[in-house]
């Protein structure tokens, strides 16, 4: 899906009747503050302790409630179901950013591997900049 088919399916979202009941998809975007196509999408929703945003889902099969993180079902919503055996990779570092074009499938080794690599491990305290949209950030790393 293009960034324009993205943007106008947020508009059309927005601009819909909120007297029904919301789809996920409508729900989802709805605490999304998407910028421009490349900047960090800033997810306004609810954040975990760890700092990234999160969402209450109702499971299909069992009707029981879950929780999935925002970046996750960015990804879903946009490109398709994630392997098992997969994350979803930040490679700007945002926690928050749910912008598809920043997320990337990995495992976990590559993950750990980003981290050591831009010294977002622990020990590590650097201000830090989004290689895709500029965003600047101080991260403080302790044990």
């Amino acid at each position: 899906m293009t960034y324009k088919q993205t943007a106008k399916r947020i508009e059309n979202i927005r601009n819909s009747h909120i007297s029904r009941r919301l789809s996920f998809d409508e729900r989802f975007w709805n605490k999304v503050t998407v910028l421009d196509e490349d900047s960090c999408w800033i997810w306004h929703g609810a954040k975990k302790r760890t700092g990234y945003g999160m969402m209450n889902v109702r499971d299909d099969k069992d009707h029981k409630r879950r929780e999935i993180l925002a970046h996750r079902a960015a990804y879903e919503l946009i490109f398709d179901l994630i392997p098992d055996e997969l994350l979803v990779r930040h490679m700007c570092d945002v926690k928050l950013c749910v912008n598809p074009k920043h997320l990337k499938l990995g495992t976990l080794a590559d993950n750990v591997q980003d981290m050591v690599e831009r010294k977002r491990h622990v020990g590590a305290m650097e201000d830090a900049e989004c290689p895709s949209c500029g965003t600047v950030f101080t991260l403080h790393r302790s044990p």
